[in-house]
């Protein structure tokens, strides 16, 4: 089969580096032929499924394409090929269990226990700085504020802002000894929402 270079933007080995791989040569014909399809593909895996194995329909390999994916035989050739770190392998593993209906907190535990004693990751204070990150409110300084509603009784300068009637307003006047609003004008058309 001829190899063409599938771009996977990041390194990866050669065909043949793959082939001398002892889990490959422990994969079978199928499997082989499915890592090299998938490989040549620049990572379809349907591709690879229907060039590798017999399926009666479009639906049928298409769920078998991704059963022969997560195959830990397969997906330690397909990791080999990437020249994945064990971390990455790991984060994986990981986003995988956390979609899983079936995680048990014991699961959970040993996760922890892995990212501590493996990569030095404390993933109780990771999920904490993630949730009081996403509690934040992304601050936008140039985001328009509302100005307040006018109110006959506070103090205002010429080129003040406020609403009234809920439209906006520009204070154009005010009274010199109480500063209070004398005059104002729309901003825009006073027919119209206002706008900031």
């Amino acid at each position: 089969m001829p190899e063409f270079n599938a771009k996977f933007n990041r390194e990866t080995l050669t065909m043949a580096e793959v082939e001398a791989l002892p889990a490959f040569r422990n994969l079978n014909e199928q499997q082989q032929n499915f890592v090299r399809h998938w490989v040549n593909s620049g990572g379809d895996q349907f591709f690879a499924f229907q060039n590798s194995y017999s399926s009666p329909d479009i639906e049928t390999a298409r769920k078998g394409s991704y059963s022969v994916v997560q195959r830990k035989s397969i997906r330690e050739v397909l990791d080999a090929f990437l020249c994945k770190s064990e971390k990455e392998k790991f984060i994986e593993e990981l986003e995988r269990a956390c979609r899983s209906p079936k995680i048990t907190p014991t699961r959970l535990k040993l996760f922890e226990l892995r990212a501590v004693a493996e990569f030095g990751i404390d993933l109780k204070s990771l999920r904490k700085q993630v949730k009081s990150k996403s509690d934040e409110k992304p601050e936008t300084p140039d985001s328009p504020v509302e100005p307040p509603a006018l109110d006959r009784n506070a103090k205002y300068k010429v080129g003040d802002r406020a609403t009234y009637q809920n439209r906006a307003i520009v204070i154009t006047a005010v009274d010199p000894e109480t500063n209070r609003a004398t005059d104002y004008e729309w901003l825009g058309d006073p027919q119209s929402p206002a706008y900031w």
